[in-house]
Formats: C-alpha cells, sequence, structure tokens
C-alpha cells in the first residue's frame, strides 16, 4: 500500500560542502514513497551553492534548492517550511545520515503518538577521539534511552505538521548562535503542545572532532540560553543560580554518566557552559 501523507524533508545548510551528497544520497533512498527534499542555503561561501545545484540538475523531481541571505538555521528552516508541500515537516541537520526507513518510521511514529511533534533518536557517525564521545554521551545524558514526553528535541529528526508549525510562529527570526531549536520548542510548551522522543527511530549524526568548534557550541548553549530566557519573559536570576548550583555538583554526577575516561574533559565543559552563562547573565544579554 502506498504512504499517503506527503512529507517535506527541509535540511537548512552553511559552508557543509564536505558533507552535503553524502547527506543527500541518504535522503534520496528513502522507502517511503511521496516525499520532497529542501535544502535551504544559508549563504554558504564554500562550494556548497556548486554542490547543490549539481544535486538539484540531477534529482530535479525529488530535491529543490532554496538560497536564503546568511541569517541562521532558524530563519533558513522557516524558509524551507514556507516553500515546503507536504503535510508533514521533517526537519533534520546537513551533518546527519539517515536509513533507509527513516521517514517511513518517523511517519508511522507521528501518527501513533497522538502528539503535535515527535523527535527521533540518535546514533554517533564516529566515536575515534576523546570529543566525538564527549559530545555523544551529553546528548545522551540530556535525552536518555526511553521513548518519553520532552520539553525540547534536537532538530536531527524533528516532525511536524505544516499546519502546526505555522500556527506555533516557526523559528525565531533573530539570528542566534544556538538554540533555536529550544526556543521554537518552549513556545509550542506554552501552547500546552505535547512532544514526543523516540529514540529506537534513529538518525546517524556526525560530531565536532575537535576542541575549539565544540568548546564554542558548548559556550554558545549557555550564554545564548540566557537570551532565549530573556526572550520569553523567563526569569534569568533563578536560571542562572541553578546552572552554578548544577556545575558545583557535576564533579559528583559526572562520575555517574559520563565514562571514567571522560571525566575530566566533561568537568571542564561544564566549566565552559557554567561560566558562559553566567557571564551572559552579569552583561545583561539581550537586554
Amino acid at each position: 500500500m502506498l504512504n499517503r501523507r506527503r512529507v517535506s524533508i527541509i535540511v537548512a545548510t552553511y559552508n557543509r560542502g564536505e558533507l552535503l551528497c553524502e547527506n543527500a544520497e541518504s535522503l534520496l533512498a528513502q522507502e517511503y514513497d511521496s516525499y520532497e527534499i529542501i535544502y535551504v542555503d544559508d549563504g554558504s561561501t564554500d562550494d556548497s551553492p556548486s554542490v547543490l545545484e549539481a544535486l538539484q540538475d540531477t534529482h530535479s523531481g525529488r530535491l529543490r534548492v532554496l538560497r536564503v541571505e546568511n541569517g541562521g538555521p532558524g530563519p533558513a528552516r522557516n524558509a524551507g517550511a514556507e516553500a515546503a508541500t507536504g503535510e508533514l515537516l521533517l526537519i533534520t541537520d546537513d551533518d546527519t545520515i539517515a536509513p533507509s526507513d527513516w521517514v517511513e518510521k518517523m511517519v508511522s511514529l507521528y501518527e501513533a503518538s497522538d502528539c503535535e511533534v515527535v523527535s527521533g533518536g540518535f546514533r554517533p557517525f564516529s566515536m575515534e577521539n576523546r570529543i566525538e564521545r564527549y559530545l555523544h554521551h551529553r546528548m545522551c545524558v540530556i535525552f536518555g534511552d526511553e521513548a518519553k514526553e520532552i520539553h525540547a528535541a534536537p532538530m536531527m529528526s524533528f516532525m511536524i505538521s505544516k499546519e502546526h508549525f505555522a500556527e506555533s510562529g516557526g523559528f525565531c527570526d533573530r539570528r542566534l548562535p544556538w538554540g533555536e531549536d529550544w526556543e521554537l520548542c518552549l513556545r509550542m510548551g506554552d501552547r500546552g503542545w505535547v512532544m514526543r522522543y523516540d529514540p529506537s527511530v534513529w538518525i546517524v549524526h556526525h560530531y565536532q572532532a575537535k576542541w575549539e568548534p565544540a568548546a564554542l557550541r558548548i559556550r554558545e548553549a549557555g550564554a545564548t540560553g540566557i537570551y532565549i530566557r530573556r526572550l520569553g519573559k523567563g526569569w534569568t536570576g533563578a536560571y542562572t543560580i541553578y546552572s552554578v548550583l548544577r556545575f558545583l555538583m557535576s564533579p559528583l554526577w559526572i562520575l555517574r554518566r559520563y565514562p571514567l575516561d571522560l571525566y575530566f574533559l566533561a568537568l571542564r565543559m561544564e566549566a565552559v557552559f557554567c561560566g558562559a552563562r553566567v557571564k551572559a547573565y552579569l552583561s545583561g544579554a539581550g537586554k
């Protein structure tokens, strides 16, 4: 029996030309029969435009490319959602590799959940070095390994109807260095919408492998959290105090949640995160 609900896969990309062919190959190999792929080039300055143009020329019946002025992944995904022809939007990242049954399983998960949003799990592309292993374990600490309702979902495997996405207002139109997904999920939660996470449906994810970009990402997460709280009129004082207390307790809980050989790396990353959050709070980020 043919699948009937049309799905629009939306991939925002910026300067990831070296990963695009691998990503597109996996998305083009989906067993689901009714879907389109929309790449939104967020003003890339590498070879991404030429790579995407070649993909579009070869797969014009399935794959489309939009090009927008660089504004971050949130506004780029909004552009993709606006152009989508599918009833369901399936958002993923440009550094993922999808199993051939990914779309089919995500649709089944969505239809069985009776929730506004469903999010799938993730598996690492590589665990060859300590940075990759740390980042994967960090994601596991956040989301766990059981199906459950969550307050915020990653954008690696995120499904919502086009109608609900439009009703939510989409992603923040301001440029955020991190957390555009979290900001969207907070607003969806305020509406009383339910987000269901199920790691049994997964996608493969590339993690950063070097200290500098990984630490920058953690630092941005810490700082932007304050800005997002202020956007939502949240009380950032208690939020910052919680972050400090969490860091002070981290020598204990890291022992339980991370492998022993990652202990000092995890501790160092928690210090980076907490320091960025406190600094953002004291500087009045986003005022």
